[in-house]
């Protein structure tokens, strides 16, 4: 259903939660919406109630309907038959307003119970599906999901699918992995690259299809040099691109660093694009902080390039 697709859309981060609307509560057993709202005895649960006001004896402690404590204009106890003349002194007015007609209880307030109306279920509020409703936007990923799959840019997504790119999720999963083996063990150490390609959607618009396409192939090409088989990589935008390098220490991601420059710069130039390269870096355990996980590391990179 269109709520069970909207969850598995925001899940795989093309979607992200927008405004909240309403919030409405479903049946447990069929889903539905349709319940009816009633009062019920907290003691045996029917609907025989009454709003009834009652009076409380204090010498004998018995309580009862208000109408069977008056006799001939008086008000005497029907157990004690002790007379009530002053409110406070002799008797008093229960909280308990309530009584039920099946059991003759006395009771402050009354259970709510809701009942659907589609298959008779009956439940407690607390107990009802809640659901939320509120807007949803296409989220970064789910931007660069829809320019991939219609148009010209279909060519470019192809083009970058062959780094072998993870899913958002799966490469923040792996992250953690790795931050979480080398703060117990110390090792093996890892690098993760941070590329934005500033410009790259103007710069392939501006350029033409043709000359475009052969940009990001030389954009690829280059990156495939860099790229070994045992690197992860994921794209998380039209810009940016993770890459993550096991067994990498900050000399060896350095000198990655310098061959993307100067290779980017130079098709830059061939193309006369605006594209421009910016690259944040981190090593571990060299450059790990306390207590930071997948999503603080990559948020922290992220504010380098900008």
């Amino acid at each position: 259903n269109a709520f069970a697709w909207l969850q598995l859309m925001t899940q795989q981060g093309w979607l992200e939660e927008a405004e909240l609307l309403d919030r409405v509560r479903l049946c447990v057993g069929c889903g539905s919406g349709r319940l009816n709202y009633v009062d019920v005895c907290p003691e045996c649960q029917t609907l025989e109630i009454a709003r009834q006001p009652s009076l409380h004896c204090f010498t004998c402690g018995h309580v009862g309907p208000q109408e069977h404590f008056l006799k001939d204009g008086l008000l005497l106890c029907p157990n004690c038959l002790s007379r009530l003349r002053h409110i406070g002194s002799d008797y008093d007015r229960p909280l308990e307003n309530y009584r039920c007609r099946s059991c003759q209880s006395f009771f402050v307030d009354a259970d709510i119970e809701a009942r659907c109306l589609d298959c008779g279920l009956a439940h407690a509020p607390d107990k009802l599906r809640v659901r939320e409703v509120r807007n949803y936007r296409l989220a970064e990923a789910g931007r660069l999901r829809c320019r991939q799959g219609y148009g010209s840019n279909a060519v470019e997504a192809n083009q970058f699918s062959q780094l072998n790119l993870l899913t958002r999720k799966a490469f923040h999963e792996l992250l953690n992995w790795q931050l979480q083996q080398v703060r117990r063990y110390k090792q093996p150490a890892f690098s993760l690259l941070g590329l934005r390609f500033v410009n790259l959607a103007a710069t392939i618009s501006e350029l033409g299809e043709l000359r475009g396409h052969a940009l990001v192939d030389g954009l690829v090409e280059h990156l495939q040099e860099a790229v070994r088989d045992t690197d992860r990589c994921s794209r998380v935008s039209e810009e940016i691109l993770w890459i993550m390098m096991p067994h990498t220490d900050a000399s060896g991601v350095a000198v990655v660093r310098q061959r993307l420059a100067q290779n980017v710069e130079r098709l830059a130039s061939e193309h006369i694009g605006r594209l421009q390269l910016r690259q944040a870096s981190f090593t571990a355990p060299d450059d790990l902080l306390e207590q930071e996980d997948a999503a603080l590391l990559l948020a922290r990179l992220g504010g380098e390039l900008g």
